[in-house]
This record gives structure tokens, C-alpha cells and sequence, in this order.
């Protein structure tokens, strides 16, 4: 482990850790073969709060750190970190599809200044309230039931953008569970969310919009296949008056409604800005997190 310490507390030897700080306030942190133990984790995040990094980057090569990881953080505070990323960028999602640093509530909470966090892996998560995360991504091979669910008993006030990638190679994640999820979120400031891997979108959006949609949402964009396309547009003029309350709305178009359905669609949800989702970039890519 290659932290400077600031005097705090003496550094000892950490064989399953490496540590990189950066001059900007970044400490990424590479668990390797070995697994630490917990008395190593305690003095890791002792040396986190010493070197009071802005961005704190865990990074699985090969080791993921598990449940040990968030337990270390618990009853602790790190005021410093205002963006978390728990992401291996050479790796696929699917290989990252086991990896775990814990409970995220127990790192929301850990961290009271997090603005922004990018989680990948089968991340446990139940209910917390977190005043200041203004970005969430969470992204899954597939990303497990119960932390969708869980998302629904969190409250974040401050949260305007959330990302949830529910799956890569395996099977999507149930529509009417995330759907549910995204409606009990207490979350008043959400204007964009964006989801990809659903497992077919015109169900997704039949269970997402029974009701209105929550006056702040604004931007929608939704990345899944579409069995039938008159399925679609059928569902898109009975919901349009609920739909109408977005800026944009982003669907799978091109892939596979016909260029007369796709004129249909933006027909029927006019004045509302409807676009493919092909038009945006990857919103799950590492070039999200590069600037943090």
C-alpha cells in the first residue's frame, strides 16, 4: 500500500491493496490477489480519511473487496469524497458481474458529501437517505432484484440524473420491478433517467406510466428491444397525455419500428422531442466518470 500518510498514523504493509494518490484529490485503490483482512480494511480507510481524496476509485484486479469493504466504512464519516467509483475500466460489465464492495448505503453514508457515485457488480443496498448525491449509476450483470428494489425505500433529495444498466450478456431485470422502484423513489430534483437492458421496453414504459410521470422528471431515455411495433404505438397514444410531461424521450427506434412507425411515434407524442437512444453516447462507459 503506497499512501502517504500525513503523520496521523503509522502505515503498515498492505499485500492485497494498491494504492495510487493523485495530485487532484484522486485515490484509486487496486485490490489484487489477496484478500485483506478485516483489521487491513480498518487501517485503509484510516488512510483514506488521512489522504482526504475528492474522487475515491476502487478497482477490482481481480479481487473484489466483498462485504468487508462497506463493513470498514460503517460509523465512520470522510467528508472529502465527493465521488465514488467502483468500476474496473479494462473489463467487461459481464466479467464484473460478481464483484461486490458491500452495502452502498453504508458507503452513502460513510460519505455525507457524495455527489456523484458509478457502482458496478451485485452491490447489496437497503433504504438510506443521502442529502447531497446529485448522480447515481448502477449497473449490473444483471443488476440483482433486490438492489432495484431497494432503490425504492432510498430518499436522495438532491438527485437529478440516475443511470441503471440492469443487464449485459445475462437476462434483463423485471420491467414491473424496476418500474415500481423508479416510482417510489423519493427523489423530487430526478430529471434524467436513463436505463438500458430492459427486457422489452413497451412494457417497461406500460408499467412506468399508469400514472404520471413525477412533475421534475424530464428527460427519458430507455435502451431495450420492442416485440411488436403497433404494441408500441398503441401504448405510446393511450399514455401520450402522461408522456407529454417530458422535454425528450428516447426510445429504440431504428432497430425496430419501420420509418413509418417511427414518423408515427413522434406524431403522436408531439410537441415532445422523441429520439432514438442510438443518437446519445453510452451512458455506462467510463468516459462518465472521467472528469470526476
Amino acid at each position: 500500500m503506497t499512501i502517504p500518510s500525513k503523520g496521523k498514523r503509522p502505515l503498515a504493509p498492505l499485500d492485497a491493496i494498491i494504492t495510487k494518490l493523485a495530485e487532484n484529490g484522486h485515490l484509486e485503490i487496486t485490490f489484487e490477489d489477496a484478500q485483506a483482512s478485516p483489521a487491513e480494511y480498518a487501517l485503509l480507510v484510516d488512510h483514506i480519511e488521512d489522504a482526504a481524496p475528492r474522487t475515491l476509485t476502487v478497482v477490482c484486479d481481480p479481487t473484489s473487496p466483498g462485504s468487508a469493504f462497506s463493513d470498514a466504512f460503517a460509523g465512520r464519516t470522510l467528508p472529502s469524497v465527493t465521488a465514488f467509483i467502483f468500476d474496473t475500466d479494462f473489463q467487461t460489465l459481464t466479467r464484473q458481474g460478481r464483484n461486490t464492495c458491500g452495502d452502498l448505503a453504508d458507503l452513502l453514508t460513510a460519505f455525507p458529501s457524495l455527489e456523484r457515485a458509478f457502482v458496478t457488480g451485485r452491490n447489496a443496498l437497503h433504504g438510506v437517505r443521502h442529502e447531497r448525491l446529485r448522480a447515481l449509476y448502477l449497473l449490473g450483470d444483471p443488476l440483482h432484484p433486490e438492489t432495484i428494489d431497494a432503490l425504492g425505500t432510498c430518499t436522495f433529495p438532491a438527485l437529478e440524473t440516475l443511470g441503471l444498466c440492469l443487464c449485459s450478456d445475462h437476462e434483463p431485470g423485471p420491467s414491473d420491478l424496476t418500474a415500481r422502484a423508479l416510482r417510489a423513489l423519493s427523489a423530487p430534483a430526478l430529471q434524467s433517467v436513463t436505463l438500458s437492458g430492459l427486457d422489452e421496453t413497451t412494457r417497461f414504459l406500460d408499467a412506468l406510466t399508469r400514472t404520471p410521470l413525477p412533475s421534475s422528471w424530464s428527460h427519458l431515455h430507455l435502451d431495450g428491444t420492442v416485440d411488436d411495433e403497433d404494441t408500441l404505438l398503441d401504448l405510446l397514444r393511450a399514455r401520450a397525455p402522461h408522456l407529454r410531461s417530458l422535454t425528450q424521450l428516447s426510445l429504440p427506434l431504428g432497430d425496430y419500428l419501420s420509418l413509418d412507425g417511427i414518423d408515427e411515434a413522434k406524431r403522436i407524442l408531439l410537441p415532445l422531442e422523441v429520439d432514438d437512444e442510438s443518437d446519445h453516447g453510452d451512458t455506462f462507459l467510463p468516459a462518465t466518470y472521467s472528469a470526476w
